[in-house]
Protein backbone atom coordinates (compact mmCIF):
# COMPACT_ATOMS: atom_id res chain seq x y z
CA UNK A 1 0.00 0.00 0.00
CA UNK A 2 1.53 3.03 -0.77
CA UNK A 3 0.50 6.21 1.27
CA UNK A 4 0.67 10.42 1.25
CA UNK A 5 0.41 12.24 3.42
CA UNK A 6 0.36 16.04 2.67
CA UNK A 7 0.21 18.90 5.46
CA UNK A 8 2.18 21.48 6.58
CA UNK A 9 2.91 19.74 10.20
CA UNK A 10 6.18 17.97 10.53
CA UNK A 11 5.15 16.64 14.07
CA UNK A 12 1.47 15.45 12.63
CA UNK A 13 2.98 13.60 9.49
CA UNK A 14 5.35 11.77 12.38
CA UNK A 15 2.44 11.14 14.12
CA UNK A 16 0.26 9.92 11.38
CA UNK A 17 2.80 7.91 10.18
CA UNK A 18 3.76 5.91 13.77
CA UNK A 19 0.00 5.22 13.82
CA UNK A 20 0.52 3.62 10.66
CA UNK A 21 3.30 1.50 11.20
CA UNK A 22 1.54 -0.11 13.96
CA UNK A 23 -1.40 -0.92 12.21
CA UNK A 24 -0.16 -1.73 8.81
CA UNK A 25 3.08 -2.78 9.60
CA UNK A 26 5.26 -2.54 6.14
CA UNK A 27 3.47 0.34 3.56
CA UNK A 28 5.28 2.97 1.50
CA UNK A 29 4.66 6.32 2.44
CA UNK A 30 5.31 9.77 0.60
CA UNK A 31 4.91 13.06 2.45
CA UNK A 32 4.95 16.78 1.74
CA UNK A 33 3.94 19.94 3.26
CA UNK A 34 1.25 20.60 0.57
CA UNK A 35 0.09 19.24 -2.50
CA UNK A 36 2.02 21.52 -4.65
CA UNK A 37 4.95 20.75 -3.10
CA UNK A 38 4.41 17.15 -3.52
CA UNK A 39 3.62 17.47 -7.24
CA UNK A 40 7.05 19.80 -7.79
CA UNK A 41 8.69 16.36 -5.87
CA UNK A 42 7.27 13.25 -7.58
CA UNK A 43 6.43 13.70 -11.34
CA UNK A 44 5.16 9.97 -11.53
CA UNK A 45 3.06 9.91 -8.43
CA UNK A 46 1.55 6.90 -6.84
CA UNK A 47 -0.62 6.61 -3.70
CA UNK A 48 -3.83 4.12 -2.66
CA UNK A 49 -4.60 6.28 -0.23
CA UNK A 50 -4.14 10.38 0.13
CA UNK A 51 -4.17 12.55 3.48
CA UNK A 52 -4.68 16.22 2.85
CA UNK A 53 -5.14 18.55 5.59
CA UNK A 54 -7.58 21.62 5.60
CA UNK A 55 -7.54 24.73 7.47
CA UNK A 56 -9.55 27.17 9.04
CA UNK A 57 -13.42 27.12 8.59
CA UNK A 58 -13.78 27.44 5.13
CA UNK A 59 -12.75 25.24 1.88
CA UNK A 60 -11.65 27.63 -0.31
CA UNK A 61 -10.93 27.68 -3.87
CA UNK A 62 -7.13 27.11 -3.46
CA UNK A 63 -8.48 23.56 -1.88
CA UNK A 64 -10.48 22.74 -4.41
CA UNK A 65 -8.11 23.08 -7.05
CA UNK A 66 -5.30 21.27 -5.18
CA UNK A 67 -8.18 18.30 -4.59
CA UNK A 68 -8.90 18.70 -8.48
CA UNK A 69 -5.29 18.15 -8.85
CA UNK A 70 -4.84 15.29 -6.57
CA UNK A 71 -8.00 13.47 -8.44
CA UNK A 72 -6.99 14.22 -11.78
CA UNK A 73 -3.60 12.17 -10.70
CA UNK A 74 -4.83 9.77 -8.64
CA UNK A 75 -8.49 8.85 -9.97
CA UNK A 76 -8.65 5.24 -8.23
CA UNK A 77 -6.91 6.79 -4.86
CA UNK A 78 -8.99 7.37 -1.75
CA UNK A 79 -8.91 10.81 -1.00
CA UNK A 80 -8.97 11.58 2.87
CA UNK A 81 -9.23 14.91 4.40
CA UNK A 82 -7.31 16.14 7.39
CA UNK A 83 -9.06 18.88 9.29
CA UNK A 84 -9.18 20.95 12.51
CA UNK A 85 -12.70 19.69 13.76
CA UNK A 86 -15.29 18.37 11.90
CA UNK A 87 -17.33 21.04 9.80
CA UNK A 88 -20.06 20.11 7.61
CA UNK A 89 -19.27 23.14 5.37
CA UNK A 90 -16.22 21.85 4.42
CA UNK A 91 -16.79 18.30 4.25
CA UNK A 92 -19.52 18.69 1.53
CA UNK A 93 -17.06 21.06 -0.33
CA UNK A 94 -14.49 18.57 -0.26
CA UNK A 95 -16.62 15.93 -1.19
CA UNK A 96 -17.84 17.74 -4.27
CA UNK A 97 -14.53 18.29 -5.19
CA UNK A 98 -13.58 14.67 -5.51
CA UNK A 99 -12.59 13.64 -1.76
CA UNK A 100 -14.12 10.16 -0.49
CA UNK A 101 -13.96 11.12 3.26
CA UNK A 102 -12.84 13.36 5.99
CA UNK A 103 -11.48 12.81 9.21
CA UNK A 104 -10.63 15.40 12.57
CA UNK A 105 -7.11 15.58 13.90
CA UNK A 106 -9.35 15.09 17.30
CA UNK A 107 -10.67 11.74 16.47
CA UNK A 108 -9.74 8.68 18.10
CA UNK A 109 -6.63 6.92 15.82
CA UNK A 110 -9.15 4.45 14.62
CA UNK A 111 -10.98 6.14 12.35
CA UNK A 112 -7.88 7.22 10.51
CA UNK A 113 -7.52 3.41 10.60
CA UNK A 114 -11.40 2.69 9.27
CA UNK A 115 -10.75 4.79 6.47
CA UNK A 116 -7.81 2.70 5.17
CA UNK A 117 -10.21 -0.54 5.15
CA UNK A 118 -8.21 -2.09 7.69
CA UNK A 119 -9.63 -2.40 11.06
Amino acid sequence: MVILILDPYPTLRLGLKILLEEYLGYFQLNENSSVFEHFRNNPKPKADVIFVGVFGEVFTENNNHEIDLLRMSYPASKIILLMEKVNDSIILAGTRAGANGYVSRQSDPLEIIKHLGVC
